[in-house]
């Protein structure tokens, strides 16, 4: 075991029993899995951010009513609206989606939605 660190929980408590001697319990629990499990995803997590920041992209994140909840540096640069303004507004109020492209865009999107959850079946626009 070269260079291994043990990450534990230690559980400590002390057992008393009147005309007894006292005890000490203890459990030991190796969290070094998880200690290692969380580190990897906050690494995953700081290349995923790092990407969105620097993507060419407009990068919206919605909810499931069409509520803006990330609204990324291309976005404000693409479509002018501030991420503090645009973030918890419904995305039909930014005036995005032109009034005779709303239906085909909201179903898309549901589309797109349903196939990431893996609630969509059989359809999918490519």
């Amino acid at each position: 075991m070269r260079n291994s660190v043990l990450h534990a929980i230690i559980s400590l408590g002390i057992i008393n029993q009147p005309g007894a001697a006292g005890a000490i319990a203890f459990t030991l629990t190796d969290i070094t899995f998880r200690h290692e499990a969380l580190k990897h995803i906050r690494h995953v997590n700081e290349r995923l951010m790092f990407q969105l920041e620097n993507s060419p992209l407009a990068i919206i994140e919605l909810d499931n009513e069409h509520r803006v909840i990330s609204w990324s540096v291309q976005a404000v640069n693409i479509f002018g609206w501030d991420a503090k303004l645009a973030t918890g507004t419904l995305l039909e109020d930014l005036g995005l989606v032109s009034e005779q492209d709303k239906e085909a865009f909201y179903d898309s999107l549901n589309d797109l939605a349903g196939i990431v959850t893996g609630k969509q079946i059989g359809r999918a626009h490519v």
